[in-house]
């Protein structure tokens, strides 16, 4: 049987990485009008960088067997690859995402709604999907009536032997995460504001290479995922601390009326 504990920390993320992000999407539209294009834009700006091209491509090279053998062989070298791989990818997302928010100017909502949608996206593409399955298996394990098989004896088995603290660790890191993601392209933002887009985007794929490379080297040596836990905290605090101070810094802190607007209001 999956316990009690198990199945509540399954639920409490499931509604973190699936329900809340939804949540917190209609209470930022109501507040802050506009917004919506903001984070749509931005959630775009994870989907189609990871999901649909990094992603994929590393699916492919995982069949590879000289990459296979590179990643056993190289085991911290090629973690640095795939969070340097992470940060390029999704760095590049928020550029073009913040070049064309950036058309109807840059404003701190723009670049906090386009952070937002970044991690919100991730959250529930990565996490909030997979934990529909989860509490799906564990119900079914449960109530007896998972199918027979060598395929699914192992889902069960895994279920059963998994700590139930990982999955309240789950959801706990997804919230830390959104919270990097936002303060990240409030960042960027801020540097193409100030005409240092190439200073912003480096820094941006280091920041971003560095926390992830951090966070999985940190949670390889220890096999503690709490310790890791505290690593992405102190990144978090970074962030939250950077999404305060930097606000008054932006020219323009309301979201932009869109063309269409502007042309309606002066009449044309």
């Amino acid at each position: 049987m999956v316990s009690l504990s198990a199945i509540i920390g399954i639920v409490l993320t499931l509604i973190i990485t699936l329900i809340l992000p939804v949540a917190i999407w209609i209470i930022f539209a109501k507040k802050i009008k506009g917004i919506s294009r903001a984070i749509i834009a931005g959630a775009l700006g994870f989907i189609i960088p990871q999901l649909f091209i990094r992603i994929p491509i590393l699916q492919l090279l995982g069949t590879n067997q000289s990459v296979v053998q590179f990643s056993e062989d190289n085991k911290y070298l090629f973690l640095l690859i795939l969070a340097f791989s992470a940060g390029l990818f999704e760095t590049t997302g928020r550029l073009i995402v913040l070049k064309v928010l950036s058309r109807n100017e840059l404003s701190y909502y723009s670049s906090l709604g386009a952070g937002y949608g970044h991690g919100a996206a991730e959250a529930v593409g990565l996490i909030g999907l997979t934990y529909v399955n989860n509490l799906i298996f564990a119900v079914m394990i449960n109530t007896g009536s998972l199918p027979t098989g060598d395929e699914y004896e192992f889902i069960k088995e895994t279920f059963l032997s998994t700590s139930s603290s990982l999955f309240y660790a789950a959801g706990i890191e997804r919230v830390l995460t959104v919270v990097f993601h936002i303060g990240l392209t409030i960042l960027f933002a801020y540097m193409m504001s100030k005409k240092k887009t190439l200073t912003g985007f480096i820094l941006c794929v280091a920041m971003h290479t560095l926390l992830d490379f951090t966070v999985v080297a940190v949670n390889a040596l220890t096999q503690n995922i709490w310790i890791s836990l505290i690593v992405l905290s102190a990144f978090a605090v970074i962030s939250s601390v950077l999404i305060i101070k930097v606000r008054n810094k932006f020219n323009i802190k309301e979201m932009p009326k869109d063309p269409a607007e502007k042309a309606l209001e002066e009449g044309y």
